[in-house]
């Protein structure tokens, strides 16, 4: 078992237009540690928008990686991580559409760091809304 034991304990989008008249998400996480030591490693949180088929898995339809990053959250701490998606598409917002939004956190050797919620998949996703509308 590794030190850290991350865990999303509050998610929040708010979906709406910037001022020039484009679509954007403000994406805010409330992410624990629950473990007994920090993430000692700078790796960057990935937001995707994303979407499921019928056997479970994901297509990335627009993957951005943040300046946030997991590294140093202490033991029994919680931080914020607050993501700006700028110029989403009417597309992905639209309800007659079934698409997600979701962030992983990729490692140098090809593995993903796992959230403990839930949520989290086995891919790598961690899904913070099944909807995006």
């Amino acid at each position: 078992m590794m030190g850290y034991n991350y865990f999303s304990k509050k998610e929040e989008i708010k979906i709406e237009k910037n001022k020039n008249d484009e679509n954007k998400i403000d994406i805010s996480l409330m992410i624990e540690n629950k473990g007994v030591a920090p993430f000692y490693y700078d790796w960057k949180i990935n937001f995707s928008i994303i979407k499921s088929d019928n056997n479970g898995n994901i297509t990335i339809y627009d993957e951005r990686e943040s300046q946030l990053s997991i590294k140093g959250i202490l033991p029994k701490n919680s931080v914020i991580w607050n993501y700006n998606f700028e110029n989403v598409k009417d597309d992905y917002i639209d309800k007659n559409n079934n698409y997600m939004l979701g962030l992983r956190i990729p490692s140098p050797i090809d593995t993903y760091v796992k959230l403990s919620n839930k949520e989290q998949r086995d891919d790598g996703w961690f899904i913070i809304s099944e909807k995006l509308y």
